[in-house]
């Protein structure tokens, strides 16, 4: 049951198309099977490496405590990054990051 809930999810953060890229298939991959401490170790490196999806997709595993340990700072630092880079999923996500603590001021200025 987790694996279809968190396969579902990753379609929807990261789309469904075709994914030309070898490291997105083996996160997939990974995924499917519920190996998810091995599928962020992938999503951890091309985060690192500035692709924006993975970016998104990191810090919503940190934001649930899928395949990392649950911890919503280091989401909110990840969403940061995608944002700073024009991700409208990013900017949403600090927002939200803020208003949930009802830092009013701060969501607003994402």
């Amino acid at each position: 049951m987790r694996q279809t809930c968190v396969y579902r999810q990753i379609e929807h953060l990261i789309g469904s198309g075709d994914m030309t890229n070898e490291l997105y298939r083996q996160a997939k991959t990974l995924l499917a099977q519920d190996r998810l401490t091995e599928a962020a170790a992938i999503y951890q490196d091309l985060a690192n490496a500035g692709d924006v999806q993975s970016q998104i997709f990191l810090g919503w595993m940190y934001l649930k405590g899928f395949g990392v340990k649950k911890d919503s700072e280091t989401a909110y630092r990840w969403f940061e990054r995608a944002a700073t880079l024009g991700s409208k999923e990013g900017i949403y996500r600090c927002g939200d990051y803020w208003f949930q603590r009802k830092d009013f001021k701060s969501a607003f200025e994402w």
